[in-house]
Parts: C-alpha cells; sequence; structure tokens
C-alpha cells in the first residue's frame, strides 16, 4: 500500500506505504494525521491493478495508535476500515460494502522505516451480483479474515 500522510501540525509528516492485504490485495493511498495517535487516510486497492473492474476496493480508513503502550520500538494500535469493493471469480461478479475493525501494529525498523501488521474481521453486505457463467453455485462470504502487512517510508 503506497500512502501519504500529512500532519496539521506546524510541520508536515509525509509517509509512503507499500503492503498486501487479503482484501485490499495491492493497495495506493492518502492519509491525514489528525493528531499523532489518530490518522484517516483513503485507499484504493487492486490486484496488480489489472482489469479493476473485476477486482477493486475503495476504502476509509481510521487508525488509532496507542503511543503511551509503546513498548521497545512497538506500537500497538486500533482502527476501522471500510468501503466499497468489487470482487470476480471464473463463476461471478460482487459488488460490497464492506467494515474491516482491525488491531497490529507498527514497528520501527529504522529512523524513517516501519514495518506494520494489521489483524481483523471483514464484514461485509452483498450490493449485487452477477453470474458470469455457468459451473458452480456460490456466494460471497459475509465474514472473513483480514490481514494487512507493509513497510513505511516516514519522509
Amino acid at each position: 500500500m503506497i500512502c501519504v500522510i500529512l500532519s496539521l501540525k506546524s510541520q508536515s509528516i509525509f509517509s509512503v506505504k507499500t503492503g498486501v492485504s487479503y482484501i485490499e490485495h495491492y493497495t495506493i493511498g492518502i492519509g491525514i494525521h489528525i493528531t499523532e495517535s489518530n490518522e484517516l487516510s483513503l485507499n484504493y486497492g487492486s490486484d496488480f491493478f489489472i482489469n479493476p473492474q473485476n477486482s477493486s476496493s475503495y476504502f476509509f480508513q481510521y487508525a488509532y495508535l496507542f503511543r503511551r503502550f509503546a513498548f521497545e520500538k512497538f506500537t500497538p494500535k486500533a482502527g476501522l476500515k471500510g468501503g466499497y469493493s468489487i470482487y470476480s471469480n471464473k463463476y461471478y461478479r460482487w459488488e460490497l460494502l464492506v467494515g474491516v475493525p482491525y488491531v497490529g501494529f507498527d514497528y520501527l525498523v529504522r529512523k524513517k522505516l516501519d514495518l506494520f501488521c494489521d489483524v481483523g474481521m471483514v464484514l461485509s453486505r452483498e450490493l449485487s451480483m452477477t453470474r458470469i457463467s455457468l459451473g458452480e453455485i456460490g456466494w460471497y462470504k459475509r465474514v472473513l479474515p483480514e490481514i494487512k502487512i507493509g513497510f513505511s517510508y516516514n519522509l
């Protein structure tokens, strides 16, 4: 996930993030730190950004970093992300409304480089379903696990 993070303080803090996720796949985004511990972002994800009409997601994300409970180089966090997602296989194309409560951590690898990991539960509601071909009968699962791992480079 690539994400630019801005701060409302006197000096802006920019960050570029890259990562992979079960639901979002590969993502890019832009975010803003409301305070040192509160972050909002907007993310777009897809399968290598090929055929976005078959696999893509548009998520708003909120994260709260528990800086008071940081230990060693780990900072725990909790958050919620949600939005619109399209998922396709060879039989169906689903349009979904998705919400993901999650917990995770940021780990300071170097002065400007963080490793992050988020783990949560995807709750989805089907907005529409289109049958692409015959062969299998199925539906999109309403609850799925989510994991997201990546690096964040702070400029």
